[in-house]
C-alpha cells in the first residue's frame, strides 16, 4: 500500500513542482514573466515598449471566431508581451492589469485588432 501511495503521489509531484515559480510581477516599471518550470523570469522593460494591441481573438481551423480577447505589447527588442501569460488560456486579462500596464506606458493606446494574424509585422 505503500508503494502504491507513491505510485500515485509522485507523478502530481513531479508535475506540480516546476509550477511552483511561475508567476508574473509588475516591479519598478518592468513586468516579470517566470514561466512553467523555468527559475530565472522574462524581463519586460516597459520603458522599451513600442506598441500595443488589444485581440479579441483567434480564428478556429473551421473558420469560426473564438473569442479570447488579451493585450499585446510589442518591445524595441522584437518581444511580444501576453497580459494572458499567466492565465489558464481562455479567460480575459485582469482588468486591473491591463490598466497598470497602460498607466505605467503614458502615450501607448492600444490599437484593436480582430486576430493576432491581423497585426502587421
Amino acid at each position: 500500500m505503500h508503494g502504491l501511495g507513491w505510485f500515485v503521489i509522485l507523478p502530481i509531484l513531479l508535475f506540480t513542482v516546476p509550477e511552483i515559480p511561475a508567476h508574473l510581477s509588475v516591479i519598478n516599471n518592468q513586468v516579470r514573466v517566470t514561466h512553467y518550470g523555468h527559475i530565472k523570469p522574462d524581463v519586460y522593460p516597459l520603458a522599451d515598449a513600442r506598441k500595443a494591441w488589444w485581440v479579441d481573438g483567434y480564428i478556429l481551423r473551421d473558420g469560426t471566431f473564438k473569442s479570447s480577447p488579451d493585450l499585446l505589447i510589442d518591445f524595441a527588442d522584437g518581444r511580444r508581451f501576453r497580459a494572458t501569460a499567466m492565465s489558464d488560456g481562455g479567460d480575459p486579462p485582469p482588468q486591473q492589469l491591463v490598466n497598470l500596464l497602460l498607466s505605467l506606458t503614458p502615450g501607448l493606446d492600444p490599437i484593436r485588432v480582430r486576430t493576432e494574424s491581423a497585426i502587421p509585422k
